[in-house]
């Protein structure tokens, strides 16, 4: 009992819900959006609503737009929802925004499809480390009125198969991911599939 009162996730939400508190977001001052531009590829995620836990060669590509503003493409390869058996490419477009010109790597990124209440408060995207060249880990978490807090967190590398070509390495960034939370060695937490990113059509968000 004491275990699930410390520890709980809303499946049918797609949240990982817990009584740990928010991390603590290291500063990172001289963060270099241009450096972080390109194409990234998800290795671990948690749980989130708005990815489908199937999805497969879940990517991310940014770029810059001005000194506060920065373009996002997401793409999946998801089963389409007609149960016809068929994949489809999906592009998700976004924007994300610095908002503290003094801590750079909290951003607020705005998704076309969100509501206006989402849109006005942006989701929270926090670096909380990166090299730039191989690897970032990118976390979210909100407090709520019931004492839970809702965590997100993704483990992104530019190597597109990283966690099957290079399993070593990929334990090894893990392990950097669980310093900063131990949401990371939980269950729920879904490893990608990367190695087959074939599909049959194409959607966009928003259409």
């Amino acid at each position: 009992m004491k275990l699930l009162s410390l520890l709980a996730i809303s499946s049918t939400q797609g949240q990982l819900l817990s009584r740990e508190a928010c991390p603590e977001i290291p500063k990172i001052a001289d963060f270099d959006a241009e450096r972080y531009s390109g194409q990234w590829w998800e290795q671990a995620r948690y749980p989130y609503a708005f990815q489908n836990p199937l999805g497969r060669c879940v990517g991310a590509k940014y770029g810059v737009i001005d000194e506060s503003k920065i373009s996002v493409l997401n793409t999946n390869v998801i089963p389409k929802p007609d149960g016809s058996g068929l994949w489809e490419m999906q592009y998700v477009n976004a924007f994300g925004t610095i908002v503290d010109p003094e801590f750079p790597n909290k951003l607020n990124i705005n998704f076309d499809y969100f509501g206006p209440n989402v849109r006005e408060r942006g989701t929270n995207y926090w670096v909380m480390e990166t090299d730039y060249d191989e690897y970032t880990i990118v976390m979210n978490c909100e407090g709520r009125d019931d004492g839970f807090t809702v965590s997100y967190g993704w483990l992104m590398t530019r190597e597109k198969d990283m966690r099957v070509l290079n399993p070593r390495r990929y334990d090894e960034l893990l392990e950097k991911a669980k310093g900063y939370s131990t949401l990371w060695a939980r269950p729920e937490v879904i490893t990608a599939d990367n190695t087959d990113c074939s599909f049959d059509e194409e959607s966009y968000w928003p259409n």
